[in-house]
């Protein structure tokens, strides 16, 4: 008989984790986008923006490849 595998805590924590971030993400990341002006600064947005973009970007396509 096939030994069952051990359960392994972090592996269970990481695709939690991960499934709540694929699953509640996009909305997430709309609030954030659609307000981040009242809490950045115009220079920080500059440098954040783009890196909200590919989480956005990578959240959508992983989506519609799963």
């Amino acid at each position: 008989m096939a030994k069952k595998p051990k359960y392994s805590k972090l592996i269970g924590l990481t695709k939690s984790i991960k499934n709540v971030a694929i699953t509640y993400g996009p909305a997430i990341l709309l609030v954030v986008v659609n307000h981040y002006q009242e809490w950045m600064s115009p220079s920080t947005a500059q440098v954040i923006a783009p890196f909200m973009g590919i989480v956005a970007y990578y959240i959508k396509n992983y989506q519609s490849n799963k």
